[in-house]
């Protein structure tokens, strides 16, 4: 290949991912909000969905598989509940898990954020704490904690906040 040519493809190329590097940057950080549904009572299931999207509004996107409601009906939606919740999950920069009952779908919803992704998970937990949960998770006892650190982790614009040394 021409030498001339080639350092132009390379400049580019360098310009389009500085592009992408200040897109990302500039775009809000998105919040998977995982925790029990099946089984649970309005309350439950949004109550502190809505307290963590109040208490950090204007620092996240609030991605909440709630709005896909399907209680009641969730074996007749398997495909529709899962693939929904993996490509919401694939969409977010860090994951929320309040996880204070045993939820299989918030288990393994933690998993994938973790270990397929590598995404973080800040998980809240009142309850003796599985080993697997703190493999996978900064665990929390109280979600106002996780709220805090939650906030500390981006500027109310969005863009990631630098740790201090």
């Amino acid at each position: 290949m021409d030498p001339k040519l080639a350092r132009a493809i390379a400049e580019i190329e360098c310009v389009a991912e500085e592009r992408r590097r200040i897109y990302e940057a500039s775009r809000p950080k998105r919040l998977y909000l995982a925790g029990p549904i099946n089984d649970c009572s309005d309350g439950q299931a949004h109550g502190w969905r809505e307290t963590v999207m109040q208490a950090l509004a204007g620092r996240y996107e609030f991605v909440n598989p709630m709005v896909r409601d399907y209680r009641g009906h969730e074996d007749q939606n398997v495909a529709a509940i899962v693939e929904g919740d993996l490509a919401d999950i694939r969409s977010c920069h860090a994951m929320l898990a309040y996880v204070w009952k045993p939820s299989t779908g918030t288990a393994m919803e933690i998993r994938f954020a973790s270990k397929e992704l590598g995404i973080p998970v800040y998980a809240v937990s009142t309850h003796p704490v599985s080993p697997w949960l703190r493999y996978h998770a900064t665990v929390y006892t109280a979600i106002g904690d996780a709220i805090l650190e939650l906030a500390q982790r981006v500027s109310p614009l969005g863009a990631s906040v630098e740790p201090t040394a």
